[in-house]
């Protein structure tokens, strides 16, 4: 990586994620280059070749994501302070490009997109906590198009809506909680 575009991205992480009462960290100053702490004086940011990761006051990682030629590239991870992942997203020349799904914190998916140069393209599913469908959607390059479906708790279809080329919805019908349709 050319050293002056990892230097301008390192500028530009310490400035976002703030650096000020500077105190050691021996085990991660041994696993990479420290770029910030945060007040308390615990480790920000570490970068270590490509990789950049991120951490919380209390030393638990926040994220970890790739950057190559200065962009974000290949899949990031971002983790709740309990460790377990809140969302993984896959990058391409800094713009989301493919699968991004994000996570409750018991573990369950809260949504699966697919998206093109950080646009919506393609499918979009919510989940409830529990993981029952909660609505889906699809988009091409970012627009609502075709049918859109919400989904009661307890699965059932609640409602539906189709959007016209136009971007306007053109039909849509209300379910109640059995399935049935409402008049």
């Amino acid at each position: 990586m050319n050293i002056y575009k990892l230097l301008s991205l390192l500028l530009i992480i310490v400035i976002l994620f703030g650096c000020e009462n500077k105190q050691n960290n021996e085990q991660k100053e041994s696993t990479g280059q420290v770029l910030a702490y945060h007040p308390n004086g615990t480790v920000r940011l570490v970068v270590k070749e490509d990789t950049a990761y991120s951490y919380y006051k209390t030393g638990e990682i926040e994220s970890k994501s790739v950057f190559i030629n200065g962009k974000k590239e290949g899949i990031s991870y971002f983790f709740f302070p309990s460790g377990n992942t809140e969302s993984i997203t896959t990058y391409k020349d800094d713009m989301i490009n493919g699968e991004l799904t994000s996570f409750y914190e018991n573990g369950n998916k809260k949504m699966v997109g697919t998206y093109k140069n950080s646009k919506q393209d393609g499918d979009k599913i919510f989940f409830y906590e529990n993981g029952v469908i909660k609505s889906k959607e699809y988009s091409e390059m970012g627009v609502l198009k075709g049918w859109q479906y919400e989904y009661h708790k307890n699965s059932n279809l609640k409602a539906k809506y189709h959007i016209n080329d136009l971007g306007n919805v053109d039909e849509q019908i209300f379910y109640d909680s059995l399935g049935k349709p409402k008049n």
